[in-house]
């Protein structure tokens, strides 16, 4: 048996993600509303589902409930987070 080995496009799609375009970069911050939805919160943050809600539950978050399913997540505390992470 022969050894795996990678063919040239798959490598050429891997090197692409990390190049210089920056397509799958956020928008800045400030262009989100003022009260952002889990799934903005998560692809600003870059974080996944379960990470958005452990950090609402852990009072990271000014949370606004819309109904009773539906949490909006203050833009000035998704700043606020960040401020506190740098520090």
């Amino acid at each position: 048996m022969s050894a795996m080995t990678t063919s040239a496009p798959v490598q050429d799609m891997a090197e692409r993600r990390f190049e210089g375009d920056h397509a799958n970069d956020p928008k800045p911050l400030d262009e989100y509303p003022d009260l952002m939805t889990l799934a903005e919160l998560r692809a600003y943050l870059r974080i996944g589902r379960t990470k958005a809600y452990r950090l609402v539950d852990a009072g990271e978050f000014d949370v606004r409930r819309i109904g009773a399913r539906s949490p909006r997540v203050t833009r000035d505390s998704v700043r606020a987070y960040l401020n506190r992470r740098q520090d």
